[in-house]
């Protein structure tokens, strides 16, 4: 989706894409996991592999949209989420639909990424 982010010791994730408006959520790129990602592929099929060769099971993992939209909203981890409760409230109203627009997109994203898992 383009969201730009690092992981800092001692902070976490630190993301510095801005999603504040319904035209911050449309104009995010859709990619392809194969083109983005063909690592995530490659080693899953290797694990998958030695998970069979060993007689066990390998378990995916994705984030949940709340959580990723949350990290999002924020820039950071925040115990309060106060900018993510202030889109919670102003899409209600229907003044601002981007948390819906964005968790829907997340969904989406995150269904297709454990599928690509699976694959």
């Amino acid at each position: 989706l383009g969201i730009d982010f690092d992981v800092v010791k001692g902070t976490g994730p630190v993301i510095s894409t801005s999603v504040r408006t319904e035209d911050d959520v449309n104009s995010m790129p859709r990619h392809s996991f194969e083109e983005k990602v063909p690592f995530v592929g490659e080693i899953l099929q290797r694990l998958s592999k030695e998970a069979d060769e060993a007689n066990t099971s390998l378990i995916g993992f994705v984030g949940a949209p709340f959580t990723l939209a949350a990290y999002t909203i924020e820039g950071k981890s925040s115990k309060h989420c106060l900018e993510t409760k202030k889109l919670m409230m102003a899409d209600e109203t229907g003044e601002n639909k981007c948390m819906s627009l964005f968790l829907d997109k997340l969904a989406n994203m995150i269904g297709e990424y454990g599928c690509h898992q699976i694959e």
